[in-house]
This record gives structure tokens, sequence and C-alpha cells, in this order.
């Protein structure tokens, strides 16, 4: 498994030019092999194997190593792996030199392919060197950000509360009637200062029962009206004075908690704020260069 995994690293630059790292190795392999021929006479230093006249030096395998999913990278970082990765580059440089052989270097297809990686590599590197890499933001920028949207990172009232459910789904009207009796006895109970909860898990007819009724925080739009009003609009650790009926049935509700609505803290928000603006400071500065260079260049669409 590990074997394949070194060796679909090492082809990957084939058959996709979306990564840049392995892009590279691919281009210089290619466009840089006569003048490696040529210096093959001289050893480079940190030199791991020879093949043929060709080296293969500590920064290869570094280079691999680099490319390798984070899960696999202690292993490939032993001695162990480090030699798994040296001998696929053995083999890699075989089959390349046979390649070279048979003349394949000078395919006309392989070569427009070579021009594309060329052209691709060089749009990345005009773009790290002269966008990213100058584009920064300050702490100070990063903050106005903030405080410009603020009204994003808004988080409005919520209430944590319990409830005791008596369903009316489906009943006729006797059957309803018997079912409010029902919620007015557990009712009495509650006001008579029994656990809640422990009633809940007795006699609640919803999902929550087996919680004790708990359901959580919520906000005010993610229950029905009549429940989201009765919950809201009762103190901290009180229960709603009456029952209430929806469209399941009949509650009683016990606000457990609540809290305002508040903003959610820059420091809680920097970092996240700081690659967003980042990322659009960047893109304008892609646009603008954009803008700049049409005006620069003759553009003619044949």
């Amino acid at each position: 498994m590990k074997k394949v995994l070194v060796i679909a690293i090492l082809l990957a630059s084939v058959v996709s030019c979306n990564n840049k790292k392995q892009v590279k190795e691919e281009v210089v392999n290619k466009t840089e092999k006569v003048e490696m021929t040529e210096k093959a006479s001289e050893t480079p230093e940190n030199v791991l194997a020879k093949v043929g006249d060709e080296f293969i030096t500590e920064d290869e395998v570094e280079m691999v190593l680099k490319s390798i999913p984070e899960q696999y990278k202690d292993y490939y970082s032993s001695e162990e792996g480090k030699a798994e990765i040296l001998k696929e580059l053995v083999e890699q440089k075989l089959i390349k030199k046979e390649a070279e052989k048979l003349g394949l270097d000078n395919d006309e297809e392989l070569q427009k392919e070579i021009n594309l990686y060329k052209e691709r590599l060089l749009i990345n590197s005009y773009i790290n060197k002269n966008i990213i890499e100058k584009v920064d933001v300050t702490d100070d920028e990063v903050k106005a950000y903030y405080e410009t949207n603020k009204e994003n990172y808004k988080t409005p009232e919520q209430v944590n509360a319990s409830h005791i459910l008596i369903l009316t789904m489906n009943l006729n009207e006797e059957e309803k009637k018997d079912a409010y009796k029902r919620a007015q006895d557990v009712f009495k109970m509650v006001k008579e200062g029994k656990d809640f909860h422990e009633l809940a898990k007795k006699y609640s007819e919803g999902p929550s029962a087996k919680d004790g009724g708990r359901l959580g925080w919520f906000e005010k739009e993610r229950m029905v009206k009549e429940f989201s009003d009765a919950a809201f609009a009762t103190e901290k650790g009180k229960v709603y004075d009456g029952i209430v009926e929806t469209k399941y049935g009949y509650h009683i509700i016990l606000t457990e908690d609540k809290k305002e609505a508040s903003y959610i803290p820059f420091e809680e928000k920097e970092a996240e704020l700081k690659e967003e603006l980042l990322n659009k400071k960047r893109l304008d500065e892609y646009n603008n260069t954009l803008e700049r260079l049409k005006k620069e260049y003759n553009i003619e669409e044949m």
C-alpha cells in the first residue's frame, strides 16, 4: 500500500497540472534533461544514488516527502520510509532513461505539454511573487473589517428549555379532551414542585422524553410560534404558567436558561476574518493587475 502511494506521488505530475510542486518537478525533469546530462560528471552534494550518468540527491527525496499526505509522513520521514522513496526514485530514473533512449522526449505532443506546464508555472510564479506574497493586512485593518461587518456576527437571543408533551396529532375531539386532562394532571404535579425532568421521562410522549424533556439551546425561529413565545416569555428557571397548545399537542414548558442577543467576540473571528480580508485584497489586486495589463498589451481575437 505504501509503495503504491509513493508511485502515485511520483507520477502525479504526469496526469495533473493542478499541483504546482508536482508540475514543477515534471517540468524540471523534462526541460533540464540535457543540462543535467552535461553536468553528470560533476558529483553534486548530498548524493544518495546514481543511475547511469544521473544522480539522485537528498533534495529530491525531500521534495517527494513534502508531497506525501500528512497521515503517511511519520513513516516516510523515517529511515525506512526514505529508503522506500529512494528505491522508487531509482526505478523512475530507469524508466525515464529508457524513454529518452527511445526518443520519447522529442515527441511533438510531449513538447506541447511541457510548454503548457512551463506557461502555467510562469503564471503561478508571477501571481505568487507579485500578488500573494506582496499583499498583506494589518491588525487594524482586520479590526476595522470586523466593525464594518459586525451585524454579520450577531447571535440572536436563545433559550435552553425542556418540555413535557402530550400528543394530540390524529386524535378526535374526545381523545383530545382526554389528552388535555392528562396534561392538566401532569401540570399540577409540576406546580406542586415534583421534579420536572423525572415527570417528563414518565409522562412526556415526545422524542425528548428519554432525556427528561430537555431540548437544549434554540433560537426563537426554530420552534413553532406558540411554543417559542411561551419559552422566551418565561423567566430563567421558571415553568410557563399554563399549558401551551401547538399542532403537535399540549406542552408544559420549563425555561432552563436564557442568552441575550450578542455579537461573536472579535477574538473568536480574528483568524477567519484575516484570511477572508487577505483573500479579498488579493483578488482585488489580481483584478487590478489584469485591468492594467489589458491596457498595456494589445488583445486581438482571431
